[in-house]
């Protein structure tokens, strides 16, 4: 509700819905990201929300057939958000990595905080595991499951696929700091 009464009714609310072309759609999505600097998932949800539209314009008989499908189903013809080079993985500089050390340290969220740094786990991963799978001697973290919440109780369940099963070798940083927890937790 809030996407169509902030941004798209200004847009297309005066329009009828056949109106409407595919280039349209990408100007529209194009000037959000790159003119008016919105975030890429957030724009992408514009996308899916003129998905929405044009699929209850369709079955309710406002769109033809042939211009829901351009509009929604074919590939070729179908707005989409363009790849752009935005979303390549981006590192962070010394000084914010410092200023995310200082601010997780001593919180209760430095562990899982130190676990994602340094082995790359999710977040599910680092409240799963257990000190059993923690080889500090060797230097390694065993995957083997993770935390969920699943109707009204924290469980540990099984990893996603037999892929997030794995090994991680630890860093000398990462391995301090849990030997450190380790002789607390004794």
């Amino acid at each position: 509700d809030s996407l169509w009464k902030n941004h798209l009714k200004a847009e297309f609310g005066n329009r009828f819905i056949d109106e409407i072309k595919t280039t349209d759609i990408q100007d529209y999505l194009t000037r959000l990201y790159y003119e008016d600097g919105f975030a890429y998932r957030y724009v992408e949800s514009f996308l899916k929300m003129f998905y929405l539209i044009f699929g209850q314009a369709y079955s309710r008989g406002y769109l033809p057939l042939d211009l829901y499908n351009r509009l929604c189903k074919n590939k070729d013809t179908k707005p989409k958000m363009k790849t752009d080079e935005d979303l390549d993985i981006v590192a962070f500089s010394n000084e914010e990595c410092a200023k995310l050390d200082a601010y997780f340290h001593g919180t209760n969220a430095e562990t899982a905080y130190m676990l994602g740094r340094y082995c790359g786990l999710r977040i599910n991963e680092c409240y799963g595991l257990k000190w059993n799978q923690i080889d500090l001697e060797n230097g390694v973290i065993h995957i083997e499951q993770q935390q969920q919440y699943q109707k009204g109780i924290i469980k540990l369940v099984a990893t996603k696929t037999k892929n997030a099963n794995r090994i991680l070798y630890m860093n000398d940083v990462l391995k301090q700091y849990l030997t450190s927890c380790f002789k607390q937790h004794e």
